[in-house]
């Protein structure tokens, strides 16, 4: 039995909880998948930190499902995480416990200050310090400005959680494919076509750097 960890990391209004849900809805139709998740809202509301954590537990073919080996507990354990999905570099930031040299980083590069950085006078790290920092964990990071794509395209920010998920996808390290996620977005979400240019934004920017 394959375990798998996902963490989304980000602050409130930029849906990492929606992202989240997502990840878990894909899996309905996978009987071999069974997943656990939790969510941390914090001050969702006044942009305090947000977080969603998704645990798969895949049952591979020809083996027996075995309920021992599952996953029991919603917590992603030290440097276990599979993807971090960072919406927000800060918060990807106070998140390194949960990465190993195994760990994917989807790195929005959109900064949100922080209260105390506005009002405190405080210096916000900048982004290359950061990802050279990362670099030192693991070599698997792959930066998207998400917020500026979908300002550009869409004229807002409402997508950027689905235009990381194209990202995450194209990883290929996520249980389920990019068709299963479109089918999701189709039949499950207002605007349909608008969140499916989102997911293609993601996945071949990120497709783009693989390559």
């Amino acid at each position: 039995m394959k375990k798998l960890n996902v963490q989304v990391v980000g602050v409130g209004g930029q849906g990492a909880i929606l992202l989240g849900q997502i990840l878990k809805l894909a899996t309905l139709e996978h009987k071999n998948i069974d997943v656990v998740g939790t969510e941390t809202r914090g001050a969702s509301q006044r942009e305090g930190c947000v977080d969603a954590t998704i645990r798969y537990a895949i049952t591979e073919e020809g083996e027996e499902y075995d309920p021992r080996r599952g996953v029991h507990g919603v917590l992603i354990p030290t440097g276990e995480a599979d993807i971090l999905i960072a919406m927000e570099p800060l918060e990807a930031f106070r998140n390194l416990n949960y990465v190993s040299e195994k760990t994917n980083i989807i790195l929005n590069t959109y900064k949100i200050l922080p209260g105390t950085v506005i009002s405190e006078g405080l210096e916000y790290p900048e982004i290359d310090d950061m990802v050279e920092f990362m670099k030192q964990l693991t070599d698997k990071i792959f930066l998207i400005n998400a917020n500026e794509l979908s300002k550009e395209v869409f004229g807002d920010f409402l997508r950027v959680n689905v235009i990381l998920l194209g990202a995450a996808l194209a990883t290929e390290v996520l249980p389920f494919n990019y068709e299963e996620i479109e089918n999701i977005l189709r039949h499950k979400f207002k605007d349909p076509e608008k969140n499916l240019k989102a997911l293609k934004i993601g996945y071949d920017e990120i497709k783009k750097q693989i390559s």
